[in-house]
């Protein structure tokens, strides 16, 4: 398990199958009604975040979060959504 984390998620050694330089998030603690804890979430890369503290925002299935990308507030990635770059997500 990697040590990079915060207060909502940690990003897990489950590589994406495509592109392997991207993992998986899992969820530390409930998320509004839709997430648990240790839930699994879409892919992470890089420096991208998930913030929106005791809101919703997550990346769901086979999402991408990569760069310098940010999910806040109540946003979703879901499905095969990608952000990248310096995407702002909210």
């Amino acid at each position: 398990m990697r040590t990079i984390s915060n207060q909502k998620y940690e990003i897990t050694d489950m590589a994406h199958e495509e592109y392997p330089f991207l993992h998986r998030i899992r969820a530390l603690r409930d998320i509004c009604g839709e997430i648990r804890a240790g839930d699994i979430g879409g892919s992470w890369k890089a420096r991208a975040s998930v913030r929106g503290a005791g809101r919703l925002a997550w990346i769901f299935d086979d999402a991408i979060a990569a760069g310098d990308a940010y999910v806040d507030r109540d946003a979703c990635l879901r499905g095969d959504a990608i952000a990248c770059g310096s995407a702002y997500v909210s």
